[in-house]
């Protein structure tokens, strides 16, 4: 059996698209910012930063999901208020895992003052 490289395309974007659903339904259940705004506004928000956390490098579920939670959490410019986050994502050095656990550790901090 052969995929044809427009069916593996449509694959994965078929993919990628439940793994954003997943994500909203998380960020609506866990996330206060996320439960108060819209479900339409928290979709599209995931969408952007999808595509910005991909954009960097990242591209497995759990490194974009830091990504994403961290707009959430951490808020609007997180990377630029966060200078240990900026540098970390701008580090050609480091891998996506590396940039990924420094935005989950912010995050675990944020969660534990309140910020989730």
């Amino acid at each position: 059996m052969r995929i044809r490289e427009e069916q593996l395309a449509a694959l994965e974007q078929m993919e990628a698209q439940a793994f954003e659903e997943r994500l909203v339904s998380f960020l609506r259940h866990m996330v206060a910012g996320a439960r108060a705004a819209a479900e339409g506004e928290v979709a599209a928000r995931v969408t952007a930063d999808a595509r910005a956390a991909r954009a960097l490098g990242f591209s497995t579920e759990r490194q974009i999901a830091a990504y994403v939670a961290a707009w959430w959490v951490l808020g609007e410019d997180f990377a630029g208020r966060f200078p240990a986050i900026g540098e970390a994502l701008a580090d050609a050095e480091r891998s996506a895992d590396e940039k990924a656990q420094v935005l989950l550790e912010h995050l675990d901090q944020g969660a534990q003052k309140g910020g989730a």
